[in-house]
């Protein structure tokens, strides 16, 4: 017996090792077939939300399997295909009884890059990086990466900060970086789900090094001149991201005090707004470049002005020339101080505008022209002289029109302004109207306020009134004709006094020829003046022959 039990065991013993995987499947069948009624009719609801509302998505079982590919997934509406991603077959428990649904995250929106800001520069090392921040559709926490690169196809991150979380926007940090190089830099923007974006480059460099030395060249230090809009001048200085040039101006030679100052983006400068006064002057050149580092020439130079920048020559209100500058230069009108026209004609009259210095040009000499009564017309033939050079003039032509004058006397003046270096001259012309059929109390009125007008504007004249008075006598006592006479005599007799001051007179024969060329009105005045100082003449040696000789007396 104990034999035989012995070989049962071992008999048993050796039985295949699948026949236990049958016994096993034999004793967990019964049990399956016992809860699988449940499993065939369990539906677990699964919800998700999208913009228009909650969905559910049903997940039943279609049968028994082991190895858990017998699910299949059935959806209310489409909600599975758009916000719901379906599982995998990885995804589906091992041996399980369940699947998993996975929601679809988007990736955050890109970052907007703010400083610096793409193709600009900056003198310091030590950047600030800032930018917008992003938005995600999904709420995601986000994180930011920062990427520096130096070279354009971005090969290879030179510096990289990916530790950055998000703060109120914008959001910024700092990196250290080498100088004299061009960086570009860019953000990725990632989510919890890590989903990330990025942006376009931006592209900026960094500059430390001011200009390359230069020196002033022009005008030499410590010149004087009467030019008071010097062209000043000084070397390049050398940088590839060369800005401009500012020129300063002061009257010390610490610059606390700085009167001019000006850009340029050449190594000259000439273009003054004001010229300057007579003084002592330190100007320097400030190089800069893109990003703002300086570069000042290496020792200021001083300038002394001594023209006089502003002086105002009257010539009188009769006279024909202005006065002589004291300086290098010597600015007239030249212009006769009387003339006579008939009515209803015009005449021209020749004005000569000269510069009788030897050094200075005169710059945009501008002209004007006006009548002290209505109905007179003026006009210059030419209004602008951009250039009078030293010792040279210019000759430009009034046209007086008289023909809706009210009055037979009145004055026209002539006023010239120089723009650089700064002065003015004037003179008034003194004009009679003849052909006037008869003199009224209107015209002799008018005629009498011209001539006190005249009379008040020249002094010298003061002790030729009376006929001033006498002619007042008569336009009260209606003698109009009278009063008229006696105000042409004495305006002339006051313009014989003043007399005209003119530097150089041309000759009466110069100007009876000239007059017949440009009116026969002036050309019949002067031809009576020329037959009345010839019958003087010929008179005066008359007088000459008719004297008695002296006897000689002998000792």
């Amino acid at each position: 017996m104990k034999t035989k039990n012995k070989a049962g065991l071992k008999g048993m013993s050796s039985l295949p090792q699948n026949n236990v995987f049958i016994l096993l499947l034999l004793l967990i069948i019964p049990i399956l077939l016992i809860f699988a009624p449940a499993f065939s009719k369990s539906v677990t609801a699964i919800t998700g939300q999208d913009a228009s509302g909650i969905y559910t998505v049903n997940g039943q079982t279609s049968g028994l399997a082991t190895n858990a590919t017998g699910f299949s997934i059935r959806a209310i509406a489409d909600f599975i295909s758009s916000q719901f991603q379906a599982p995998s077959l990885k995804q589906v428990l091992y041996r399980g009884r369940f699947t998993l649904l996975t929601a679809i995250n988007h990736a955050p929106n890109p970052a907007t890059l703010i400083a610096p800001a793409n193709d600009t520069g900056q003198n310091s090392s030590e950047v600030t990086f800032i930018w917008q921040n992003s938005t995600d559709t999904d709420n995601d926490l986000l994180s930011y990466y920062l990427e520096v690169y130096n070279d354009s196809s971005l090969t290879e991150i030179y510096k990289v900060n990916s530790s950055i979380l998000e703060t109120p926007t914008p959001t910024q940090t700092i990196l250290d970086l080498t100088d004299e190089q061009t960086y570009y830099w860019r953000i990725i923007v990632k989510d919890s789900t890590k989903n990330s974006s990025s942006n376009t480059p931006f592209t900026f460099f960094i500059d430390s090094t001011p200009p390359t030395p230069f020196n002033l060249t022009s005008p030499p230090t410590q010149t004087s001149t009467t030019d008071n809009t010097p062209t000043l001048q000084w070397e390049v200085s050398n940088d590839t991201n060369l800005k401009n040039y500012t020129i300063e101006v002061a009257t010390d030679e610490n610059f606390e005090d700085i009167t001019t100052r000006k850009e340029s983006l050449t190594t000259l400068f000439n273009n003054w707004t004001s010229a300057l006064d007579a003084d002592d002057y330190y100007w320097r050149i400030v190089a800069t470049d893109k990003v703002n580092n300086q570069r000042f020439s290496d020792y200021p130079f001083l300038l002394t002005i001594t023209a006089v920048t502003e002086t105002t020559y009257t010539a009188g209100v009769t006279t024909a020339a202005g006065t002589v500058s004291p300086r290098a230069y010597s600015f007239h009108i030249i212009a006769p101080p009387s003339i006579t026209i008939f009515k209803d004609e015009s005449i021209i009259v020749p004005l000569n505008i000269e510069n009788k210095g030897n050094q200075i040009n005169l710059n945009r000499i501008t002209l004007e022209a006006s009548a002290d009564i209505p109905g007179v017309e003026v006009t210059l033939d030419k209004t602008l002289i951009n250039t009078l050079k030293p010792d040279t003039n210019t000759t430009v032509n009034l046209i007086i029109n008289a023909a809706n004058a009210d009055t037979t006397l009145f004055s026209v003046s002539i006023t010239a302004n120089v723009a650089n270096p700064k002065l003015s001259d004037s003179v008034r012309i003194i004009t009679s109207i003849i052909g006037e059929e008869e003199t009224t109390l209107e015209t002799a009125q008018q005629q009498l306020v011209f001539a006190k007008r005249f009379f008040d504007g020249n002094e010298e004249c003061s002790g030729l009134t009376e006929p001033l008075n006498q002619a007042e006598d008569a336009i009260a006592n209606g003698n109009y004709a009278q009063a008229h006479s006696l105000l042409t005599q004495a305006v002339n007799a006051c313009k014989d006094l003043i007399a005209v001051k003119i530097s150089k007179k041309p000759g009466l024969l110069n100007i009876t020829i000239n007059a017949i060329r440009e009116n026969r009105t002036t050309a019949i005045i002067s031809s009576q003046v020329l037959a009345f100082l010839i019958i003087l003449l010929i008179v005066f040696k008359k007088v000459i022959r008719r004297k008695p000789k002296q006897p000689k007396l002998d000792f």
